[in-house]
């Protein structure tokens, strides 16, 4: 059994990268959506929040560097997986998405008002996005809406042919992103997957798929 530790989310997203390319099938639950399941203007908007996420006495060159690293990392693992198609089962938590819209694509808050408005758009194209996944359900992808209560640190499991991983993560990519701050884990041990896997099934069992599920997104978009 092995355990991994990760300060650092460059490292982190990078041997996400490398977990990925060799699963067959991938579960996860990222705050709010996951990066694979984004629209092509995400990556555009989140270059955008990394670097407005960033306070002002730590802005340099080395946290610039520290966005186009992970950017990249993130941009591959998107190629790899519109290439391999591994089996991907997303948990998307409401309650993260009512805050995803009620904030909109921002790094911090107090932006100006026009601003705001823009990033509050963008963010209703992502929700209608991920709706768009499941009223099309497409091969490969399965999506459930969990309207209970939803870990507070992002989790994904990495199933191989002969062993699975689980990784715990306080980074997150949604709206007030985090790159800078909290240490990853990642974990072959057989408890914490099997762990893992039971907390996965319990929610998939009351999660909204399908149709069901684009319905609730439509009423959170109706309400914004």
């Amino acid at each position: 059994m092995e355990v991994e530790y990760h300060d650092s989310a460059v490292s982190y997203f990078e041997r996400m990268r490398q977990l990925e390319s060799r699963s067959v099938r991938i579960v996860a639950h990222f705050d709010p959506i996951s990066f694979l399941l984004t629209s092509d203007e995400y990556e555009n908007w989140l270059r955008s929040m990394l670097e407005e996420s960033i306070p002002t006495s730590l802005v340099d060159t080395s946290w610039e560097q520290t966005i186009r690293r992970v950017l990249a990392i993130l941009v591959e693992r998107k190629k790899v997986f519109a290439r391999m198609r591994p089996d991907v089962t997303s948990l998307i938590g409401l309650r993260q998405i009512e805050q995803f819209l009620h904030h909109g694509l921002v790094g911090r808050l107090g932006l100006p008002p026009g601003v705001q408005l823009e990033r509050k758009l963008a963010a209703r194209r992502e929700v209608a996005h991920i709706a768009d996944f499941l009223k099309s359900n497409p091969l490969g992808i399965r999506i459930g809406i969990v309207s209970d209560n939803m870990p507070s640190e992002t989790f994904q499991i990495f199933e191989e042919a002969e062993e699975a991983s689980v990784a715990v993560s306080p980074f997150r990519l949604g709206e007030l992103p985090n790159i800078r701050t909290g240490i990853a884990t990642i974990t072959t041990a057989p408890d914490a997957v099997n762990m893992y896997r039971a907390m996965i099934g319990r929610l998939w069992t009351d999660a909204a798929k399908g149709k069901e599920g684009a319905e609730l997104l439509q009423n959170l978009l109706d309400r914004f």
